[in-house]
């Protein structure tokens, strides 16, 4: 008994020390960061802050590389598909994880087997805001237009499946109306629409959108949060402005390969709960309109799961889901 101990210890010795080798393995000379988002984006500031302090706390190079479009499934194409070494981070939101496959026939990748959650390195709330040109003062004054008009008025979002895509349907569902859907590859290009009354109203990443709300050359209606922005004590929430149903704080996680070691996929959310808790950093986070987070591989799996269950009913009763 006490030598099949001694044998049993050493192998666990062992494999405590392979997983360390693996750990120490990472971060390689050149870690990318891949989002599919364009620069500029709140998700493209939050990567850059955060890579840049990865890089200051390693030494190594972080990369932040844009391939925005197909609402973020060029990117995590990219991210699943590539060696699972940890040299290739997925930067995203819910769409290419959750909604996406249920709301797209064929995926380029599988979002359950291919990837693997790492942590939500922060969320941020966003903000519903209506072209002046439109002349409505809040999300009611808007609801009545849209159920008198429906598919008169149009809106912008960064893609199919997205926040502002999914949040401006369900505001026009709970409505009881419809609107038109214009697909932008960039979130800079949704705010000059909104500005030029291209398209009426947007849901916009609320640090990409505050400066305008603040000048007032576009008209905040709510912020998609359950708590008010500090910056923007004026701003309701979807919830007291009467659609609590709409969705609140989006997040920005990090993905690897489902096949990464896990002693990797650990360094990995240690080294980023690590440089987001640095006040610095935490500030430099909250000046882009980001909470940070660092929350660990297990708990953000279960915010996917719970995502799940939720999106399903509510893209099948929007009439969007196409999952077989």
């Amino acid at each position: 008994m006490k030598k099949s101990i001694t044998l049993t210890l050493s192998i666990a010795a062992a494999c405590l020390a392979a997983g360390a080798a693996t750990a120490q393995e990472w971060p390689k000379e050149k870690t990318v960061i891949t989002i599919g988002f364009g620069p500029g984006s709140g998700v493209d500031l939050l990567a850059r802050v955060t890579a840049e302090a990865l890089q200051a706390r390693t030494g190594k190079t972080f990369i932040v590389e844009n391939k925005p479009g197909a609402g973020g499934n060029i990117s995590m194409d990219q991210a699943a598909k590539s060696t699972p070494d940890g040299s290739v981070i997925g930067g995203a939101i819910y769409s290419p994880l959750v909604t996406n496959p249920m709301m797209m026939a064929k995926m380029p990748f599988d979002p359950i087997k291919d990837l693997t959650p790492v942590t939500i390195v922060a969320t941020t709330p966003s903000a519903m805001v209506a072209s002046n040109k439109l002349g409505v003062k809040s999300l009611k004054e808007f609801s009545v237009l849209m159920k008198q008009n429906p598919g008169k008025y149009t809106f912008a979002s960064v893609g199919v499946g997205t926040t502002g895509h999914l949040s401006m349907e369900m505001a026009a569902f709970l409505a009881g109306s419809k609107m038109v859907h214009v697909p932008f590859r960039s979130t800079p290009e949704t705010v000059q629409a909104l500005l030029s009354g291209d398209v009426q109203v947007s849901t916009i990443a609320v640090g990409l959108i505050a400066e305008h709300i603040q000048a007032g050359t576009v008209t905040g209606m709510a912020l998609t949060s359950s708590e008010r922005w500090p910056t923007l004590p004026d701003l309701p929430t979807t919830a007291e402005a009467g659609m609590p149903e709409l969705p609140v704080d989006a997040y920005v996680g990090w993905f690897v390969p489902s096949a990464t070691p896990k002693a990797i996929v650990d360094r990995i959310y240690s080294e980023t709960a690590a440089v987001i808790a640095i006040p610095a950093v935490r500030e430099k986070i909250l000046r882009v309109y980001y909470r940070p987070v660092g929350n660990t591989p297990a708990e953000f799996a279960k915010v996917l799961d719970g995502e799940r269950a939720v999106w399903e009913p509510l893209l099948k009763r929007l009439g969007l889901y196409k999952k077989e």
